[in-house]
Formats: structure tokens, sequence, C-alpha cells
């Protein structure tokens, strides 16, 4: 019944709406109705296959075709269809899709299209086939194995120089007989994880997707070639190692549509992304392991990029369910906001904290005052947990504490509104002007250096009236109002407020916590603060590594 249907929209290309025409005709039926019909038989055929490699996809995913608009309001090749069907079918038409490595559901727009969409394309092409002049002569329909093959393949020739370097190491490692050490152990599961969570995309890399499909799956070779990609055997290894140590000369980039931009920011921080998603699996290993026995129970652990020391109050545990087990009274715990649960990928299953080790009381006990940190938990998804529990026990003055003398690192240091500071009586109301006062005249400094940007820079004379009259009036807003008009124009820089903010001289959220002296609605807000800060600080991290990677590896056109 229609009042049972979802409605969602998905855009499909021309070639493949008039082929849904063509279907809605012999079928007499509606377009709605037709859709449901196809998805329907989509997913019977996609959940009949014993194997996930052999489930069908069409072209047009792995190549992103239609592409999408240039920039914003650009005119589209896409034309959009409204699908009107029941929930539980269009989740598993997307359970059943294509997924290229790295995608995810809201990504940006460099990124592969929908699930649903590849469901519908593939519905509509394997009941009836059809092209365009970009699709023509291309294998139209191919398993998920030999999609996913090609998709590596593009990866290793359109891999930068820093993903390159980890690549290549990897392979080095891997056919050395010698027993391999946690370092090694770490390259092989950094290269991993670039071919697969932490791929970048991007057009060009969609573009030489392109390239190599015209040049596997076209002709009469096309089903070979499709047999060779699906199984990555042997001969497909010896494909990918081609197009991994092709060069990156200029003849190689321009062929490779890679001569006015190279992707390496894009390609280093991909590597961090790896890198730090590894240090969050040691950390989960960190927590769980500590209070086993033998393990040393070691309280603090440095992590990297960024320089954080992570300490932990020494009587706190963590408990691990494995999956499948009851997990009482832990369960009972969360569920009343006691402890935090999250799901623990080196050991599958679930991982209980806090706890506090009891000689009466052998599955321990929840840390009393806990509640208050659970609150600000309480909307994260369980995969965001971690990174919470990271968050609180990140001592945010170590490097001050250590050495007075050392220049405090911007992102290490817990930065909190100076009015809500005050509120909780963290400051007196003397601080609190004396930080009010001392942004007020760095943003008065900012305004004048805008101007004098501005003015050498020879802008318009209205806006540079304009700004000057809001800079007389000491109104900050309107002056960022003014520029931020003139940026939408592409012709000004960003410009910001310097807000009021109090440097947290205290150490870890847990050891507030642990230590009583706070009141839970205080816990909770530095919990909450300190969460968002961390993942600011992540953010500047991934930025810097693109920027140290572009100064390092950047293609540059003397390089021609």
């Amino acid at each position: 019944m229609p009042g049972n249907n979802t409605e969602t929209n998905i855009r499909l290309a021309p070639c493949a709406v008039d082929a849904l025409k063509t279907l809605t005709s012999r079928r007499e039926t509606s377009r709605d109705a037709t859709i449901r019909q196809l998805l329907a038989e989509h997913v019977q055929r996609q959940e009949q296959q014993r194997y996930p490699e052999d489930r069908l996809t069409h072209i047009s995913t792995v190549l992103r075709y239609p592409p999408p608009p240039l920039w914003r309001g650009a005119p589209r090749e896409d034309v959009p269809v409204r699908v009107r069907a029941p929930a539980a079918l269009l989740e598993r038409a997307r359970a059943m899709s294509l997924r290229l490595p790295g995608q995810y559901q809201r990504a940006h727009r460099d990124y592969q299209a929908r699930l649903l969409t590849d469901a519908v394309t593939t519905a509509i092409a394997v009941a009836q086939p059809f092209t365009d002049d970009f699709l023509n002569g291309l294998m139209p329909v191919l398993r998920h194995g030999a999609a996913l093959g090609l998709w590596r393949l593009a990866v290793a020739a359109s891999s930068t120089r820093p993903e390159l370097e980890v690549l290549t190491r990897a392979e080095q490692i891997l056919k050395a007989t010698r027993r391999r050490n946690f370092e090694e152990t770490h390259i092989l599961r950094v290269a991993a994880l670039l071919e697969s969570d932490v791929a970048w995309h991007s057009q060009e890399r969609f573009r030489t997707a392109e390239a190599l499909a015209r040049g596997y799956l076209t002709g009469r070779r096309a089903k070979k070639w499709e047999d060779v990609l699906a199984s990555q055997d042997a001969r497909w290894g010896r494909e990918y190692q081609g197009w991994l140590r092709r060069e990156l000369t200029a003849p190689t980039r321009r062929r490779y549509a890679m001569p006015g931009y190279d992707w390496t920011g894009r390609g280093g921080s991909a590597v961090w992304r790896a890198e730090h998603q590894l240090q969050m699996d040691y950390f989960e290993q960190w927590l769980v392991e500590r209070t086993d026995p033998g393990s040393g129970r070691i309280d603090a652990v440095a992590a990297r990029d960024p320089n954080w020391l992570l300490r932990i109050p020494t009587d706190w545990r963590a408990h691990f369910t494995p999956a499948g087990a009851a997990g009482e009274p832990y369960q009972a715990w969360a569920a009343e906001g006691r402890l935090l649960a999250f799901p623990c990928r080196a050991r599958r299953g679930l991982v209980f904290w806090p706890l506090l080790s009891c000689a009466d009381v052998p599955v321990g006990r929840p840390v009393p005052g806990f509640e208050a940190a659970a609150t600000a938990a309480a909307s994260l998804r369980p995969e965001q947990i971690t990174g919470f529990i990271e968050a609180l026990l990140i001592d945010w003055n170590h490097r001050t504490a250590h050495d007075p003398d050392e220049f405090d690192d911007p992102d290490v240091g817990l930065r909190l509104p100076v009015a809500k500071a005050r509120r909780f009586g963290l400051l007196t109301s003397q601080e609190e002007h004396r930080l009010m006062s001392c942004a007020r005249e760095s943003t008065l400094r900012s305004m004048d250096a805008y101007i004098e940007w501005a003015v050498f820079g020879g802008a318009d004379s209205g806006w540079v009236e304009r700004m000057k009259q809001a800079r007389c009036d000491g109104d900050a807003t309107a002056f960022m109002r003014v520029t931020r008009a003139h940026t939408k124009k592409g012709k000004g820089k960003p410009f910001s407020i310097t807000r009021a903010t109090w440097r947290w001289p205290g150490r870890s959220v847990a050891a507030e916590l642990a230590s009583g002296r706070r009141l839970p609605d205080v816990v909770q807000w530095l919990a909450t603060e300190s969460h968002r800060q961390r993942g600011l600080a992540l953010e500047q991290a991934m930025e810097r590594t693109w920027r140290n990677t572009v100064d390092r590896f950047g293609f540059r056109l003397w390089e021609v």
C-alpha cells in the first residue's frame, strides 16, 4: 500500500531513465510500481549469491557516472528520480549494493554515488540494457569482485607519493620470509587501510578507473578480464604491481590526468587517517589489556599527532565481554548511564568502562559520579565512544607541567569559553573581564590587518569603506558580515572574531572526576568541551599533515 512506502530521491543517467520508461510501458505499471518490482527482483538475485563478490553492479557505479557538477549551481548531467518503496526493501537493496572502499553514507561530492543509486541502476540494466556515448563499448554489468579489482588497480595507478612510500614498503615486507616485528606489521596494516577504509576519492581517480576500464572491459576480451579482476589472482597481481611501480613522472601525470594537481594532500591525509585508526585500535587494546594479569598496569600512554599524553586513574579498569556472552551486570549499568560500552574491533565483543577494582566485588563496580560524564556521551554512536573515552583521559597540561619553558603546543590545551567558566565559578570576574578585553583587542588588530591587506590588494573602495565604518564602530559582527559577503564572490579571505577563552589549568577530565572536587554539571561540561576540542585538534592535525605532505611531495611545474 502507498501508505507503507518510504520516499527518497536518487539521480540516474538519462539513458537509464529512458530504459526505465521502456520497462514501465512494457509492464503497464506506474514508474513507482516498476521501480518496486525491479528492486524486489534485484534484491532476490543478490541475496541468492553464495559469496558477496558474485553480486552484480553496474559499471557506472565504479566510474562515478554521471559525474557530479564541478561547482555548486553548475548544470547536472543526471536526472532526479523519486523512489517510493517499503523501508525494509530499500535497506535490503542498500545492503546488497557495491560500496567502494572509503565510501561513506554522506560524503563529499567527489565520492561514490549513493548505494540505492547502484541498486536501481543495476536492476534496470539487468531488465533493460542501456547505453550512451560514455558507456558505449564498456561491459555494462559486472560482479562486485571485478568492480573492486578494477578499483584497486585505479588506486594503485593514482596513488600519491606518501601512499607509495607505504605501499612499496609493505610490498618489500611481504616478500621477506623472516618473522615480522611490530613496526613491519603496523606498516602492513596501514597499507591495507589505504586500500579500504581510508581510501580517498576524486574525479581524477574515477577518470583513471575509466581509462583502465576501457582497456580491460571492452571488446572480445572483456569477459576474460572480468574474470581476472574478480579473482584478483597472480595475473591481476602482476597488473597491480605494474601500476604501483609506475614513477610519477611528468608524462605519466599528463597522461593520467594529474598535471595541474597531483592530489598529494589527499594522499598524505589518507596515510594520517590510517595511522590514526590504528592508534585508536591500540588505544582500545591498552584499555582492555592494562588490567589483565601480567600486563604491568601502565597508567599513561603517549599518542601521536596530536601529541597527547593519556592518563588513566590507577584503579580504573575495563571489562571485556565476548560477542554472544552474557554481559550482566555490566549491560544493566551501561543502560543506567553508570558506565560506557563500546564495540572492540580487535577482540569482537563489548568493552565496559570504567570500573573500580574491588577485592570484595569480583566484577568490580561503577566509578562514583561517572553518570555526569556518561550523560555527555548519551547522543554519541557506539563507534564514537572510544574517542570520547580518549578525550576524558587527555592530560591537557602535560607539556606545561613537565617543561614550563617549552613553547605551548596550541593543539594541546583545553580552551573553555570565558562566560561559562565564570558561571561555573572556575575564574573570577576580574579574570573574565581581562580575558574578554584581550580577545576584543585581538579582534580589533585583526580588523586593522584585514583592512590593510584589502587596501594593499587594490580592493573596491566601497567595500573598504564599509569595513572601515564597522571598524570605527567597533562592531566585529558587522565587519565579519561585510567580509563574508565579499568572500562569497571569491574576492576576499575568511575573517574570524577572536573568542574569549580560558585555558584549563587542570589535567584530565577523568582525574577531576576521580578527585570528586567538581560538581556533576561541571564534569559534564568539561567532558563535552574536551570531546569537542579533541575533534577540532584532530582536524587541525590532519590539515597540518596535508600541508606538510604538499610541501614535501607536491608536484612542481619545474619538475616537468
